[in-house]
């Protein structure tokens, strides 16, 4: 991946993920081809350190878009909740707003698509977008508790899961299909023009149905009950046992300070979850004598207990890239930035950000006119840098 990228995610703050070149591309392979090379978004005072990012046009057209995933989500949970209660729903209002988000995302496709084939696009939106679905997506049981309690304790989690295969199903049709008839003008395959970070995506459900997971695990409650079908309380129950041991007793013990060498060490023992989490370390206790990890986790409830914590980490890589991209609204002839998980790429950022005029934010919904290669000033000054790198060389 490129370096800019793996500077970024160096910088976070993680739970479950070990910000490392190795330990990213194991988790997402063909990382370095897949993840989009972020920008650097200057400021309107060019002095200052710019903000790193994926620039977007915050359009009229792209909150149309976010709403109409809403409407349609709402929707598909109607339709859901019908099926379950063997009663009628507004098919016709349903099939309406099916349409419409529909022909939304196969012109952003389209647009993404005819933009450049250099660079893609496509994944940035998606970054973009799953923010929005996971918000709704996310809130479903707390809505079906507030309308209906005993459908919400018997089917909510379940249902969840249930709109999301649905979405995430007919979502990959309608990219596959702009794809297909666009690749015989473009000379080359379908494949090649869907986006390539939206397959990685679709792997891992965390991406489009959570929009935070905290170190004890409990914003995972429905993805353990309504996907897993499994206990998860009693698996974070088992998991919060063996971190209370390690931070109390196991951390004074030889053999599993070595284990925490052998897996990246610690320059400080205050993050006893941190370590939990890094690949390896688990199963290294539980084959330690007198640890109660052996005793908590059989093989099968640690091989489930790793892919989880696998997921988890990974959601964190997405997480982290899509608070990446930068909503800019044009406001006369200034360049503004209100959103304020932008600061995060800048320290001490301020709650608006004024950019550079010489700013050109993605808008989805038109093919661009200038080439992503040509960045800043345009031909005139790529070709004087280009001039410059040539005379030193």
């Amino acid at each position: 991946m490129s370096s800019v990228v793996l500077e970024h995610l160096a910088r976070g703050n993680f739970l479950f993920l070990q910000p490392t070149a190795a330990e990213i591309e194991r988790l997402i392979p063909s990382a370095e081809r897949v993840l989009p090379d972020p920008t650097r978004i200057f400021l309107e005072d060019e002095s200052l350190d710019p903000v790193i990012g994926y620039p977007l046009l915050a359009s009229d057209r792209l909150e149309t878009l976010e709403s109409g995933v809403a409407d349609l989500l709402d929707s598909e949970l109607e339709a859901q909740v019908a099926r379950i209660a063997r009663r009628g729903f507004d098919s016709k209002t349903y099939r309406a707003r099916w349409e419409t988000y529909r022909s939304l995302i196969a012109q952003i496709t389209e647009s993404c698509i005819a933009t450049s084939q250099v660079y893609d696009f496509g994944s940035v939106f998606w970054l973009h977008h799953s923010s929005a679905v996971a918000r709704r997506l996310n809130d479903i049981p707390k809505r079906l508790r507030r309308t209906d309690s005993a459908l919400a304790r018997e089917h909510g989690d379940a249902l969840k899961y249930h709109v999301y295969d649905k979405w995430i199903s007919r979502i990959g049709d309608v990219v596959h299909e702009v794809a297909q008839s666009l690749a015989p003008d473009l000379s080359v395959r379908p494949e090649a023009l869907v986006p390539a970070l939206l397959e990685p995506m679709r792997t891992n459900e965390l991406v489009f149905t959570e929009d935070y997971i905290g170190p004890d695990l409990s914003e995972l409650q429905s993805f353990f009950h309504g996907r897993l079908e499994i206990d998860g309380r009693n698996l974070r129950q088992r998991y919060s046992e063996i971190e209370i041991w390690l931070r109390d007793v196991g951390r004074h013990r030889a053999d599993v300070r070595a284990g925490i060498d052998l897996t990246g060490g610690l320059e400080e023992f205050a993050d006893v979850a941190g370590v939990l989490h890094r690949r390896g370390f688990l199963r290294y206790l539980t084959a330690l004598d007198a640890t109660p990890a052996g005793e908590l986790l059989d093989e099968a409830r640690l091989e489930q207990l790793e892919r989880i914590l696998d997921r988890v980490a990974t959601f964190e890589v997405f997480r982290a890239l899509r608070r990446m991209t930068v909503p800019i609204t044009v406001e006369g002839e200034r360049l503004v930035s209100r959103d304020r998980s932008a600061n995060s790429t800048w320290i001490d950022g301020p709650s608006v950000l004024e950019l550079s005029s010489a700013t050109r934010p993605t808008d989805f919904f038109a093919p661009q006119v200038v080439d992503p290669v040509v960045e800043r000033f345009g031909l005139v000054y790529d070709l004087t840098d280009f001039s410059a790198t040539i005379s030193r060389l």
